[in-house]
């Protein structure tokens, strides 16, 4: 079950810590310090699957408790961490029966897959709040490959100083490239397609966005050119919603 939801959450390019996924990274490793790493700084959330099982393992128990540690910290600010799933009545120590669960019998690995995106993708949690480059190219590969129409081609390559996303079907071929110039706090926004005469288009740049940034977190994000995005409204304040009016324009220009 737990290898069907981690491996549906790949497929929609979420990143996910699951250790069949991470043999030969773990293979050697002090695998103490490693998880610690994981679980208290590295994950947004920690999705605990519990059964009779649970707690009959060493490694789950030491991870559900380095996880409680950060529980602990992110209650201080009224975060929610761990996120459990339920198969029988087991109770883990630390995880209050006050926490909201979902019930694991009664959805199916894929629904409850959909359910971990709604949850990261929700506004109130990753919209309004200040984030590192980092979560925000995580967030823009997944927005700007996920939710589109099923008959389109998507494939995404990301580089030391750009990301370059592909989106092709029937005689449609269209280029996306994202260049992040941390050094002037802007990103580059540079479109490309290939037409039914297979001739070559290219904008440069087709949008420039200005970043705030302040200790490597963005906080607010703004539109100072759109030679190419024809429509993008400028009364945009967060990098999300830049990103959310560039797949707009997407859909456009593949006639959705």
């Amino acid at each position: 079950y737990v290898d069907k939801v981690a491996s549906f959450l790949r497929k929609q390019n979420v990143r996910v810590f699951y250790d069949y996924f991470e043999e030969a990274n773990l293979w050697g490793k002090n695998l103490i310090a490693y998880l610690e790493e994981i679980y208290t700084h590295s994950s947004k959330y920690c999705v605990v699957f519990i059964s009779k099982f649970y707690c009959q393992k060493q490694w789950t128990c030491y991870e559900s408790a380095i996880a409680m540690t950060r529980m602990l910290e992110n209650n201080v600010k009224q975060i929610e961490y761990i996120l459990p799933v339920k198969f029988d009545e087991t109770k883990v120590p630390g995880i209050l029966g006050t926490i909201g669960f979902v019930d694991g019998k009664k959805k199916t690995p894929e629904e409850l897959g959909k359910l971990i995106i709604n949850k990261i993708s929700k506004k109130n949690d990753i919209q309004n709040s200040c984030v590192t480059v980092e979560e925000f190219k995580e967030y823009m590969i997944k927005l700007l490959t996920s939710d589109l129409p099923y008959y389109w081609a998507v494939s995404n390559n990301e580089f030391d100083s750009y990301i370059e996303f592909r989106y092709s079907f029937s005689n449609f071929d269209y280029f996306l490239k994202i260049i992040m110039e941390q050094d002037e706090n802007t990103i580059l926004v540079i479109g490309e397609y290939t037409d039914a005469f297979c001739d070559k288009h290219i904008f440069v740049p087709s949008a420039k966005i200005c970043l705030d940034i302040n200790d490597k977190t963005i906080t607010n994000a703004k539109i100072i050119n759109i030679d190419f995005f024809d429509s993008l409204e400028l009364d945009i304040s967060t990098p999300f919603e830049v990103i959310e009016q560039i797949k707009k324009q997407i859909l456009k220009k593949g006639g959705e």
